[in-house]
């Protein structure tokens, strides 16, 4: 007889996915998956289940029941097909859009205080599983200006800014603050532990090091350029 844990190798093993990142996924331990592929828990529980049949791209009742085909409905959106927009019916993030804005050049005059301009509605399924950001709370759209990242993003061009990120953890586009004004650069660590600050654009060739002596004010880790581009 097929079991649970029988199926959901078969559709991990098609899909290409190990346990770990199902569990990375699912926001599940690495145990908790390693125990249904064992078989020493019998199954996910239905709601799991059902995430992991999306992730997995097979048909749910398949997947808990070994009901129907394991092919899921062409009508249903596959993980790699994840779009941004809220999808009816399903949970949304309204994510707010703060007036401050973040030049790739000379800087933009830091607002004294963030004021909220409205809000765009993510679906939640794309933030969650594609964004992944350290809280959905902390999440603002700010506008970019200026050429100093053209090629990453471009000027005018909206970014998904995760403020909850205060400190350089690994390399990416941050937005910085510096004598009351907010710059968008990429950020990097050099092996001597120098932070290397530059621009994307390959006709601005500025860069500078801070060796710490210099206080680097993070206000937040870009992820995601409103062209489609994750950072």
């Amino acid at each position: 007889m097929v079991e649970y844990k029988d199926r959901l190798v078969q559709a991990m093993t098609a899909a290409e996915m190990k346990t770990a990142d199902l569990a990375d996924r699912l926001g599940l331990s690495y145990q908790a998956i390693k125990k249904v592929v064992d078989g020493n828990t019998k199954a996910l529980t239905a709601e799991n289940s059902a995430r992991a049949a999306q992730l997995l791209n097979v048909s749910s009742d398949w997947l808990a029941l070994g009901e129907g085909t394991m092919a899921r409905s062409s009508t249903v959106m596959p993980y790699s097909d994840l779009s941004p927009a809220p999808i009816p019916g399903r949970p949304s993030i309204a994510v707010p859009v703060l007036s401050n804005s973040a030049s790739m050049g000379s800087g933009a005059e830091l607002l004294e205080h963030d004021v909220l301009t409205g809000d765009l509605k993510l679906s939640q399924e794309w933030v969650t599983q594609r964004v992944k950001p350290s809280n959905v709370q902390a999440l603002r759209f700010i506008h970019a200006y200026g050429d100093s990242m053209k090629g990453t993003f471009n000027d005018g061009d909206i970014l998904l800014v995760d403020t909850g990120i205060r400190l350089v953890d690994i390399d990416g586009v941050y937005v910085l603050c510096a004598h009351d004004r907010l710059f968008v650069k990429r950020v990097r660590q050099r092996w001597d532990g120098q932070f290397e600050i530059s621009s994307d654009n390959p006709s601005i060739k500025t860069s500078d090091l801070l060796d710490g002596r210099e206080q680097l004010d993070v206000r937040g880790r870009v992820l995601w350029a409103w062209n489609g581009q994750k950072l």
